[in-house]
């Protein structure tokens, strides 16, 4: 008895949905809507993915540390001997370990400045020194370069460095496909057929 009221009461609830214009309008606009949602997005893809020949956007952030040095599973120790307000210490923070702590699983950091500024760092204290030490070897490096620092990575973790290439361009994975057909669709037959269903309901009451 509970089930046939419950059937009842929702073909009451269709036949209000349909005859309601709201309800028709809310269809006929939520074709273009979605078609407009779905081509800015394939597109906006596609040009990030370099599917149109140019540069890939989405790939422009990737170095050799997410390729290389993923396969690295020793830890790897890094002692930094600059103060928190050295330009230096923030661009190794940003460029190198950032991406660093993204690949590497064990990564120690160590900070081991004795003041703020660096400037009444003495020559004893080895300040400016960035010592990496890796499977029982330690090596120092003041350069806060990306390159650089992947080069003394490279050699102790026993790895060969990747060949440099004269291009600065990373091909990525353009899209292979597009929205072709998809306006037609959206904004041609879905309002078509939103119409003509319609016009049919009205025919036939």
């Amino acid at each position: 008895m509970r089930s046939h009221s419950f059937t009842q009461l929702l073909a009451k609830e269709w036949r209000e949905l349909f005859a309601s214009r709201s309800y028709w309008l809310l269809l006929l606009m939520i074709g273009p809507l979605v078609g407009h949602g779905f081509i800015t997005a394939v597109g906006l893809y596609a040009e990030a993915s370099g599917g149109g020949g140019g540069p890939a956007a989405l790939a422009q952030g990737l170095t050799p540390l997410d390729g290389i040095l993923a396969q690295i599973r020793q830890p790897l120790k890094v002692t930094v001997v600059l103060s928190p307000e050295d330009p230096r210490l923030t661009d190794f923070e940003q460029n190198v370990l950032r991406k660093l702590r993204r690949v590497l699983p064990r990564l120690d950091v160590d900070y081991s400045s004795n003041s703020r500024t660096g400037l009444f760092e003495k020559p004893e204290d080895h300040y400016g020194e960035i010592w990496y030490e890796m499977n029982g070897q330690r090596v120092m490096e003041r350069s806060t370069i990306e390159e650089v620092v992947l080069e003394q990575i490279y050699k102790l973790a026993g790895i060969k460095p990747p060949a440099r290439s004269e291009e600065n361009t990373v091909s990525g994975y353009p899209l292979s496909v597009t929205a072709r057909g998809a306006a037609l669709i959206f904004y041609g037959l879905w309002p078509l057929l939103t119409t003509i269903l319609w016009w049919i309901k009205n025919r036939l009451r």
